[in-house]
């Protein structure tokens, strides 16, 4: 048993994401499923950034034996910035399907997104903003602080559906 749940873990798989490239420099030693999960998710990431841009994103699988699955680490990095720092989420078992395993290694990258404050544009107390409709314009709202902060768009710009 570790000492405490920082503690490293055995490394089994990582890759780098690109805007330009998707996935590159991937090594796992894990089944099949999840390299083909890893690359799915690499070919159809895309990020609208909002506070920044994205310069790649670090994504590392750690084995953890007291679960029995992979806890998945994403680290993103800003243009210009520094590194955000390893988050993660829960753990896939090894054994999961394509699917499940895709779903976590998503989850994983978009929260690591948000907490670099990349993707979603941050409150003035903390906290991401939330798109919200008010009459016909998309707005951003700061639900801690009760009020919209930006408008978005007005939703009569846009064309209707052919």
């Amino acid at each position: 048993m570790r000492d405490t749940w920082l503690d490293r873990r055995e490394q089994v798989l990582k890759a780098v994401w690109t805007p330009t490239t998707g996935i590159s420099d991937l090594t796992a030693d894990l089944p099949d499923d999840w390299l083909a999960a890893v690359r799915r998710l690499g070919h159809d990431l895309h990020v609208r950034q909002y506070g920044g841009h994205i310069d790649h994103i670090e994504l590392i699988g750690e084995y953890d034996d007291d679960f029995g699955g992979v806890l998945i680490l994403a680290n993103v990095t800003s243009h210009g910035g520094q590194p955000s720092g390893l988050g993660g989420t829960c753990s896939p078992s090894l054994d999961s399907d394509q699917e499940t395993i895709l779903s976590y290694v998503a989850d994983s990258i978009q929260d690591s997104i948000g907490d670099a404050g990349v993707a979603w544009p941050w409150g003035a107390t903390g906290g991401f903003l939330r798109p919200r409709i008010e009459d016909t314009n998309a707005v951003w709202y700061d639900w801690r602080l009760g009020h919209t902060v930006a408008r978005i768009g007005d939703l009569t710009d846009l064309s209707p559906p052919l």
